[in-house]
């Protein structure tokens, strides 16, 4: 019945009541007819005794039963008999016999007879059609006679009735339900708009509406249909209307982090740039030690400046990672080396425990992966007065083509309460107030590390005992990376750069801000570079058509032509003219990945994100200058 709709399963139970109200029916009309048949069935068969009574008299005297049997033969032929007999009245012994053969009147009826099945049903009801009657002539008894009726005509005739009461009741049924079908469809017409009505909002169309219905019970239905759907499509404007405040909201708060990034990280650079060339020049050690907090506090601050920045493109979403090639083997090293000072200040032992069946090489984000590391084993040190920091990598199971790799860093630091644990992986909190004050931070970088462990598949994990330490985990299922072949050995260019003076190395540096034009004049002037500064793209673009340059420094925001613009105009430029390709790095306060996509796709060659120190402009020039 579920495959059933409302009205099939309406026809359905009235065709079963309708049948069988009919069956009881018919059940009843032939017990009817067959009571009233035995009646009569009785009164014939005392009628025929009556009547045989005097013909078998002289008979019986004279004890001639060949008349007898021929008489009773006689009868049974002529007559609905089943069987006629002269039975003795004391032993019920049969004295004379006669029944109807198959084929005689009482086996055929006038009617078509009956199947068998009907027959034998109605056989159960013949038991008793018969009459006996004892024969005495002068004192003498002669015997019982017995006359039993045959039953084969009231099977014809109920037999007859039987199919006439099918035939009109199955028309009738046929015109019931046709009516009834008819009357349902028209009655449930209603019904059947709301649910297409349903199935079309369902699908999304919410200015579906129901008509006005006839029926007044339907009719409030159809009315709740059409309020519900006025609030769910009012409500459908809301949401998109919140969802564009939203959407608003999230552009202005990306572009609010873009311009608040390019306006700390500007000066920032003048400030630790300055201060590492300042470093470099004879100093007291009264003043060196100022200029160091000062390079410590530009530090720390850039560092709150990247968590912010990292945590807002991750909440946004729009944090994407690499997939390269990546040897933890390799990393290792680089991040304990990181902290190796500050552990060493604090007489802290720092170890790392490698797996030696871990791969070489592995498919993961290079750079978030250290950087998950480098957190981690930042706060071990960090929280940790005496003892020591583990930076574990174990593997746990591998394939031929994957890896599942357990980074654990552990430390025996103040530890957190069991009450505290999951709080700490939350944005902007810490083991308490207290923690904040005596260690610094913002509380982000565990959030950041969270969020970026899901990323790549894993969950952090942590178990730590108040007073004797922490262990922060997770696992990783890793691709593993092809091997690589072993390339031919290629000169090595040196890092020492060539002086100006020959004239053969020249830079053209695009920077609108002062103190960077200062700081980037110190570092080229110091590294015996040629080179000359313009304060905008267009200024740029004009320089490099007038004079030969070896390589472009092009900051993004400039007033009249930003950098992109003026990257894609020397470019053009080049593309007209068949002249050589100018490599140009990106030297930009924007320090999004969209930043830096949009510098290559405009045609830059590299990126460097400001602040940045005199090494890493220095080494990003040597890798990009063509050779002399």
């Amino acid at each position: 019945m579920r495959g059933f709709s409302l009205i099939g399963r309406i026809l359905v139970l009235t065709v079963v009541v309708v049948g069988c109200v009919s069956v009881l029916g018919l059940a009843f009309v032939i017990q009817e007819r067959i009571a009233s048949s035995h009646q009569r069935y009785h009164q014939e068969a005392r009628s025929f005794i009556i009547a045989l009574t005097p013909m078998l008299q002289n008979a019986l005297v004279v004890g001639d039963l060949a008349v007898v049997q021929q008489t009773f033969d006689q009868l049974v032929r002529e007559e609905s008999l089943r069987r006629v007999a002269l039975l003795d009245s004391a032993s019920r012994r049969m004295i004379v016999e006669s029944v109807d053969a198959p084929g005689g009147n009482g086996a055929v009826p006038a009617r078509a007879p009956p199947p068998g099945w009907f027959a034998a049903v109605l056989e159960a009801e013949a038991y008793d059609l018969f009459e006996e009657k004892p024969i005495e002539l002068a004192g003498i008894d002669y015997g019982t006679l017995r006359v039993e009726m045959s039953n084969a005509p009231l099977q014809a005739r109920l037999w007859a009735v039987t199919k006439r009461f099918f035939m009109v009741g199955s028309f009738g049924l046929l015109l019931i339900v046709a009516a009834l079908g008819a009357a349902l469809r028209r009655g449930l017409a209603p019904l059947q708009l709301l649910t297409q009505g349903a199935r079309r909002m369902e699908d999304g169309n919410l200015q579906t509406r129901i008509p006005p219905i006839a029926s007044p019970e339907i009719a409030v239905v159809g009315e709740a249909f059409n309020d519900m759907a006025d609030r769910v499509l009012a409500r459908e404007a809301e949401l998109k209307e919140a969802h564009a405040l939203a959407d608003g909201a999230a552009r202005a708060k990306a572009a609010f982090l873009a311009t608040m990034s390019h306006e700390i990280r500007t000066p920032m650079n003048g400030i630790i740039g300055l201060t590492d060339l300042t470093l470099l020049t004879p100093l007291s050690d009264e003043q060196r030690g100022y200029l160091q907090l000062v390079k410590s506090s530009a530090g720390n601050l850039l560092v709150i400046l990247n968590d912010i920045l990292d945590y807002s493109k991750i909440d946004a979403g729009k944090l994407t990672l690499e997939a390269v090639p990546v040897n933890p083997r390799e990393m290792v090293p680089q991040i304990l080396a990181l902290f190796a000072s500050r552990a060493n200040d604090r007489g802290l032992v720092m170890r790392a425990e490698l797996d030696p069946r871990l791969p070489e090489r592995l498919i993961a984000d290079p750079v978030r992966l250290r950087q998950i590391l480098s957190n981690l084993v930042s706060n071990a040190v960090k929280f940790t007065e005496r003892g020591h920091v583990l930076l574990r990598i174990e593997l746990l199971d591998g394939g031929a083509a994957e890896a599942r790799v357990r980074f654990e860093v552990e430390d025996t630091g103040i530890g957190i309460a069991p009450e505290k644990v999951r709080h700490v992986v939350e944005p902007f909190v810490q083991a308490d107030d207290s923690t904040t004050r005596m260690y610094g931070g913002t509380g982000l970088g565990l959030a950041i590390c969270t969020n970026l462990i899901r990323l790549m598949g894993g969950e952090l994990g942590v178990d730590s005992i108040p007073g004797v330490g922490s262990r922060f985990g997770f696992t990783l299922l890793l691709p593993l990376a092809p091997p690589v072949a072993a390339a031919p050995a290629t000169p090595t260019r040196a890092a020492t750069p060539t002086p100006a003076s020959d004239g053969t190395r020249r830079i053209l540096v695009a920077e609108d801000s002062p103190v960077n034009q200062a700081l980037i004049r110190a570092i080229l002037g110091k590294s015996g570079y040629g080179f000359v500064i313009v304060e905008d793209g267009q200024a740029a673009v004009d320089a490099c058509t007038a004079e030969r340059y070896d390589l472009i420094l092009m900051d993004m925001q400039m007033p009249n032509l930003d950098g992109l613009a003026a990257t894609a105009c020397i470019r053009e430029a080049e593309a007209r003219a068949g002249g050589r390709h100018i490599p140009i790095v990106a030297l930009t306060a924007n320090a999004f990945d969209e930043d830096r996509q949009r510098c290559l796709k405009a045609g830059m060659d590299d990126f460097l994100a400001k602040p940045f120190h005199k090494d890493a402009l220095l080494a990003i020039i040597q890798r990009n200058l063509p050779p002399a």
